[in-house]
């Protein structure tokens, strides 16, 4: 199984998700005669992006994974998934939203790493979102 590399960017000021944001260059057209910003530029420009990677895991279903994805488990638990130390983790939205309001970041949380719980994920999870375009998922997720 090949690894794929893709990223998609959440435009803090067009709120909308842009998927395959790799393939993004320099001095490319959108059609309307206006140029779109390298790959590059979004890396750069976090006031204006937030910028997401694939995890390289689907759920059962088949939808790929991203950091700040929202999943559900067949125990109806939420959890959300961010870049950790050494990988991708996963935390239940809980302790996701107190990390947040106390400062901490989430990567300082335990976690679930997907290299460790992959086969687990594609089996127990379905992605119901993400916290840019559904952040009322994890809204109701308090301590």
């Amino acid at each position: 199984m090949s690894q794929k590399i893709k990223f998609r960017a959440w435009d803090k000021e067009g709120k909308e998700m842009i998927y395959d944001v790799q393939n993004t260059y320099d001095y490319t057209c959108n059609g309307s005669g206006a140029m779109e910003p390298s790959f590059k530029d979004v890396l750069e420009d976090k006031d204006r992006y937030e910028v997401m990677q694939f995890v390289n895991l689907c759920d059962f279903d088949g939808k790929e994974l991203y950091t700040c994805d929202i999943s559900i488990d067949e125990k109806g638990r939420i959890f959300v998934v961010y870049r950790g130390e050494g990988g991708f983790c996963m935390c239940l939205a809980k302790e996701f939203n107190w990390a947040v309001s106390n400062g901490v970041s989430p990567t300082q949380l335990k976690g679930l790493s997907d290299m460790n719980c992959g086969g687990w994920f594609l089996d127990k999870h379905r992605i119901i979102g993400n916290i840019y375009e559904n952040p009322e998922l994890i809204v109701e997720e308090r301590y």
